[in-house]
């Protein structure tokens, strides 16, 4: 068994030379470095991903919150020139426990005024006369996923 190795390892009158080269090292590093760079740019990517879909579905949560806590509001007539931003506030005082995190951002995006001449469509500017009806736009937006939009249709009384 030890002439076997012996032969093994002396070829020729000379020793082989079974060790790795310098090269063969070094691309064995680039080889493995490329690899884990590309494992950790996918699991980036990946994260990055869930976090836009988690603040999608918070914004569509707050969004369906504030359109709730705008129906049980007081409706506002118009020609009040801060309506959004009083129906903005309203919607922050509410007291339904709606809770915006830092990074999200609610605003009444428009309010329309249906035509008091009983056309059933709505008007972007108050007409003179309150109908009794908006349309009421709200706009939910994050630092990571696109704006969602909620719209309610408000009545005097309801």
């Amino acid at each position: 068994m030890t002439d076997l190795l012996s032969a093994v390892r002396h070829r020729g009158g000379r020793a082989s030379q079974s060790g790795t080269s310098l090269v063969e090292v070094l691309l064995a590093i680039v080889l493995i470095g490329v690899a884990g760079v590309a494992v950790v740019a996918g699991f980036t990517n990946w994260t990055g991903t869930t976090l836009q879909q988690r603040d999608a579905t918070k914004s569509a949560a707050i969004a369906d919150s504030a359109a709730a806590a705008l129906k049980k509001g007081v409706y506002l007539t118009c020609p009040d020139p801060n309506l959004a931003e009083t129906y903005r506030t309203q919607i922050l005082a509410s007291g339904t426990g709606l809770m915006i995190e830092p990074g999200f951002n609610v605003r009444v995006a428009s309010v329309e005024f249906q035509d008091p001449l009983g056309t059933g469509a709505f008007l972007p500017s108050c007409p003179g006369i309150d109908s009794g009806t908006q349309r009421i736009r709200i706009t939910v937006t994050s630092t990571r996923s696109a704006p969602v939009e909620q719209e309610i249709v408000k009545r005097d009384g309801e």
